[in-house]
């Protein structure tokens, strides 16, 4: 069995923004979600221009992924042949709400399709898809809290049986002003930091959701 490996791993909260462990970015906890999200692709000075249209969990998925990636210098092969493998509590109850809002009044029927294509969970990784050129499987399962000893199994398995070399996984959950982010990179680069187990995993995932 191939030994597999945490390269890196990101975390955001409602108050700041963590990178290995440390801390890189604070959040105004006053100011709502929207401008938080604002504020740290400000502070990124990033130019994709997709990111204003994008619902707040795509946004948030984006961002951790920004942060995760900005420092490993990965070749396009290895974005090519990553999966990513998300979890989350409320899917796109989020963005399936401010829908159902625009269409549940008869005197102010007003469906949005900019709206309505953030409607299903899967999205957020179509979004981290296209930003990197990714071409690997992905998966979004629903738990109701994050679960590393079965996020640890399940890539265990993309790895050893569908020949996954490189994996996106982690944590992305919003719901109205309640939000958090975990993603790590995982591969089986021998010269990464961390083992890829479970322990490993929830002691990253409380090192950045402190």
């Amino acid at each position: 069995m191939n030994k597999k490996m945490i390269n890196s791993y990101v975390g955001i909260t409602k108050d700041a923004v963590f990178k290995d462990g440390n801390k890189v970015f604070s959040f105004n906890e006053s100011e709502l979600l929207n401008e938080n999200l604002r504020a740290l692709y400000k502070s990124e000075d990033l130019k994709y221009s997709k990111f204003y249209k994008m619902d707040h969990l795509s946004r948030l998925a984006y961002l951790s992924s920004e942060l995760l990636f900005k420092d490993l210098e990965l070749s396009s092969d290895t974005f090519n042949e990553m999966c990513i493998f998300l979890t989350n509590s409320t899917a796109s109850l989020d963005t399936d709400s401010a829908h159902q809002k625009s269409i549940s009044s008869n005197e102010n029927y007003q469906p949005s399709p900019s709206v309505f294509v953030y409607t299903l969970t899967n999205i957020m990784m179509g979004e981290i898809a296209i930003r990197y050129k990714i071409k690997g499987e992905n998966y979004c399962l629903i738990f109701n809290k994050f679960d590393a000893e079965f996020m640890h199994e399940y890539s265990d398995m993309l790895f050893e049986f569908y020949g996954v070399n490189h994996l996106l996984i982690g944590w992305v959950d919003v719901l109205k002003n309640d939000y958090k982010s975990f993603l790590a990179y995982v591969s089986k680069d021998m010269n990464a930091k961390w083992d890829f187990n479970s322990d490993n995993l929830i002691k990253s995932y409380k090192n950045e959701l402190r």
